[in-house]
């Protein structure tokens, strides 16, 4: 029998690759789009699973299930269904989950009123976000899903991140610079960025780059490293961010030259055991 809510005529056919690790009852998580919520979770026996939606920065919305069983490298087919009337809830899950992108305009597409990158600004001193000017427009270019730097830095802000959470950046880059670099400074939890230091460290960041070499790399990280001025000394290889931390600002800059990068994200990973969830063929 069909569930009243049921509406077959809006749904996301998806397959579950467990891979070689899934753990326990894997939490999986998938874009929504075109769908539009509320939407319900149906396995392949057609049976509904608790589930939550969660929007990204963007606006985009995702749902998240669990596999229930699951068990290493197996294809698991599921549907997703807009329908009448709020799903089961899924409890324990998180506001930012695997798979969102938590970086504003990162394909580089918004404009504000006056046609400058939305969200992003030129580099100033210590997390400062400067006036675009001429200087800045000519040395910037965004065109494509790519941004283009020369010789100059802009950032961006993210807030709402948790101490304790785990985070990926990564980013295909291309350069002829001396160095195009991309880091993320990690910041408090007042919401300012600016200025907002977390006590105790100093140098907190999750520093990635590029030398000269035009063609097109692969790059991401999700550990970082600070000065411990206590120790006297660099900590590197960390992952999960330190008590303290609520923000930062994600800087992109070429030295002595062009770069460019495209595919930019940052990640929550602390919940991210491998497990993937494509659409289905025709889904």
């Amino acid at each position: 029998m069909t569930a009243a809510w049921l509406v077959l005529a809006a749904a996301l056919d998806i397959t579950v690759k467990t891979g070689m690790s899934p753990g326990t009852d894997p939490l999986v998580t998938c874009p929504i789009s075109p769908l539009a919520a509320p939407v319900h979770v149906l396995d392949a026996a057609g049976r509904e699973l608790p589930s939550a939606v969660r929007t990204d920065p963007a606006g985009a919305a995702h749902v998240a299930f669990r596999a229930v069983g699951a068990q290493t490298l197996q294809l698991l087919d599921y549907r997703v269904v807009e329908g009448r009337g709020k799903a089961d809830e899924l409890p324990g899950v998180p506001h930012l989950l695997p798979g969102m992108n938590l970086l504003e305009n990162a394909d580089f597409a918004a404009r504000d009123a006056a046609g400058d990158l939305l969200g992003w600004s030129p580099s100033g001193p210590s997390g400062a976000k400067a006036e675009w000017d001429e200087k800045a427009r000519a040395r910037v270019r965004a065109k494509d899903g790519m941004l283009g730097v020369e010789d100059v830095g802009v950032l961006t802000y993210v807030t709402g991140l948790e101490a304790g959470h785990v985070y990926r950046l990564s980013f295909d880059a291309c350069s002829t610079a001396r160095r195009l670099g991309v880091t993320l400074w990690f910041r408090g939890t007042r919401g300012t960025v600016k200025d907002d230091w977390v006590k105790g460290v100093s140098n907190y960041k999750n520093q990635c780059g590029l030398t000269g070499t035009n063609a097109w790399q692969h790059i991401e990280s999700s550990t970082f490293i600070y000065y411990d001025p206590r120790a006297k000394r660099q900590v590197r290889g960390n992952r999960e961010l330190l008590p303290g931390t609520g923000s930062a600002f994600l800087e992109v800059y070429a030295t002595e030259g062009r770069g460019a990068i495209r595919n930019l994200r940052l990640e929550d990973v602390t919940l991210d055991t491998g497990v993937r969830a494509v659409r289905a063929e025709g889904g």
